[in-house]
């Protein structure tokens, strides 16, 4: 594992907060810096009043907005994705915070913008862990139906625009049909890209070299920024 990587620091952290018996609060706060950094790409900042407290408890793990506690179940292979959603919910939680110091009670209180939480949480816990906790119902059906994309771009952008795109436009899943289109359009894109460049090579024709990986994350992050749901 390469610490310098930040995906691997994020899961390095993670792997610090299961083997505790009790997670301190140093170890969460540096998974959720490191987190934050690896979604947001910004800084993670608490501010003095807006700690948290870790309390260890029978049954299950979960993040406690209203009192800002974590409260710790059992960490064991069938659980640790119920710590690592609790985890990316504390984050989104401090994050709203942060962007609305006195609104502390408004984090998820928009029910459509909560079910955009619960998907960027699952599509965080799926990227990194490869499975994801359930939902509730609502939740879970429209994955269901529509998928869970936990393409890194799609993430950063469901975390920094579609939540507030949700809460102020509404309809959660008119949202997804809509990343789901863009997808769908960025990879037809890249084939007509492909089989350009090969029609070209197949005429002896001399093209434009297809473009570079950087350049196609740089069409598919426009893509997705530009969209909105109406």
């Amino acid at each position: 594992m390469n610490p310098a990587n930040p995906r691997e620091k994020v899961i390095k952290d993670f792997e610090a907060i299961i083997a505790a018996t009790t997670p301190t609060n140093h170890v969460v706060f540096e998974f959720l810096k490191n987190l934050y950094h690896y979604v947001f790409e910004d800084m993670f900042i608490i501010g003095e009043k807006d700690d948290f407290t870790v309390k260890k408890v029978e049954g299950d793990t979960y993040f406690d907005s209203h009192s800002r506690v974590l409260n710790v179940g059992t960490l064991d292979a069938g659980t640790q994705k119920s710590m690592f959603d609790a985890l990316a919910t504390m984050m989104f939680y401090y994050q709203y915070i942060q962007e609305n110091p006195e609104d502390k009670t408004g984090f998820k209180r928009n029910t459509e913008k909560e079910m955009a939480y619960e998907y960027a949480v699952c599509a965080i816990t799926k990227h990194f862990l490869q499975e994801f906790v359930r939902p509730d119902a609502e939740v879970e059906s429209a994955i269901r139906k529509h998928g869970l994309i936990d393409d890194l771009l799609v993430i950063r952008t469901f975390s920094r625009r579609y939540i507030k795109l949700v809460e102020y436009e509404g309809d959660f899943e008119r949202l997804l049909v809509k990343v789901n289109d863009t997808m769908r359009m960025y990879f037809e894109t890249l084939d007509d890209t492909t089989q350009d460049a090969a029609m070209l090579g197949t005429m002896g024709k001399e093209g434009e070299a297809p473009a570079g990986e950087s350049d196609q994350e740089e069409l598919l992050k426009n893509l997705l920024e530009n969209l909105t749901i109406e």
